[in-house]
Formats: C-alpha cells, sequence, structure tokens
C-alpha cells in the first residue's frame, strides 16, 4: 500500500529536459515570438491579435495589465477559443509529452500505476509580476470535486525560489 503521507512530503525531481521540452512546448502554445522566455513575459508588448492560450489572457488581465481592445471578444468566447486552443499543434504536441511525462517520471515516483489518475489537461496557470494574486488560497479538498487520496505535482516552467 502506497503511504500517502510520504507522498505528500515535499520533494523536488530532476527529468530529462531534452526528452520533456515542456518550456518549448509552452513557447509554442503561448505564441510567443523570437527572444521572448517565459521568464520575461510581463516585458512583452501584447499583441494585438489575442493569444489562443485563454490562461496567457487571464494571467495578463489579473496582473492589471491593459490588453487590446481585441482581446475582450476572443474573452467572452472561451468555449470557442478553448476548443480552438486543445485542438492546436502545438496543444496536441504538449499533451503527447505531458502524457509521456506522468508515464515515465510521475508514476514511477507514486509507485502505484493502477492507483494514479491524472487531471488531464493538466491547469495551466500563468502569473504575470503584479500586486495581485492569481487567485484566493484555498485547500482542494474544499472542493466536492477533489478527493482526499489526491496528490499535486507543480512543475513550474520558470526558475522559482523558496522566497515568498
Amino acid at each position: 500500500m502506497v503511504d500517502l503521507g510520504e507522498l505528500r512530503k515535499e520533494l523536488i525531481v530532476s527529468y530529462d529536459t531534452t526528452k520533456f521540452p515542456f518550456r518549448e512546448l509552452f513557447h509554442q502554445m503561448f505564441q510567443l515570438g523570437e527572444g521572448i522566455e517565459l521568464c520575461s513575459l510581463h516585458n512583452m508588448e501584447l499583441p494585438e491579435r489575442a493569444p489562443i492560450s485563454l490562461a496567457l489572457m487571464h494571467g495578463f488581465t489579473v496582473a492589471g495589465y491593459k490588453c487590446p481592445k481585441s482581446w475582450n471578444k476572443a474573452r467572452s468566447r472561451k468555449k470557442e477559443r478553448l476548443k480552438k486552443f486543445v485542438a492546436s499543434r502545438a496543444f496536441q504536441n504538449f499533451q503527447s509529452t505531458f502524457n509521456l511525462f506522468v508515464n515515465e517520471v510521475i508514476v514511477p515516483l507514486i509507485g502505484d500505476a493502477a492507483g494514479v489518475v491524472y487531471q488531464n489537461p493538466p491547469t495551466f496557470r500563468v502569473q504575470v509580476p503584479s500586486k495581485s494574486p492569481m487567485g484566493k488560497p484555498h485547500r482542494d479538498a474544499d472542493y466536492d470535486c477533489h478527493v482526499d487520496t489526491e496528490i499535486n505535482i507543480w512543475v513550474p516552467m520558470t526558475k522559482v525560489s523558496q522566497q515568498f
């Protein structure tokens, strides 16, 4: 039997970024131009054409950036945008890499292949530097759709520190 207490302890795991090139995949999904890195998104000039990623639009909006008016129409059509995003080649490439990552990196950490059920697609959050938080502090257990045997895995796409 798997010890959930042990699995819930903070653990930093290294993985092969050549086999699992998540930064490059996000660069493609976010339609970033040459020379724009994920860690400097907040410095880029916002394009007139709304990005296909709702998470990217939401990150800038929550951070208080003045977004182009053309983004309003895209935000009002979330379901259509999401369908377009999920159908994109960039997202499909991410999905196949993500599924491989879960099977080759996460499942061995858990130690119970039959017991691993995961959110697919995962939630993407874009936190642009600002005084506004991305959301309110919460525990997943506060929501009915989460189970008490759940384990969260955080895979940041930029460098992070332990300073809060």
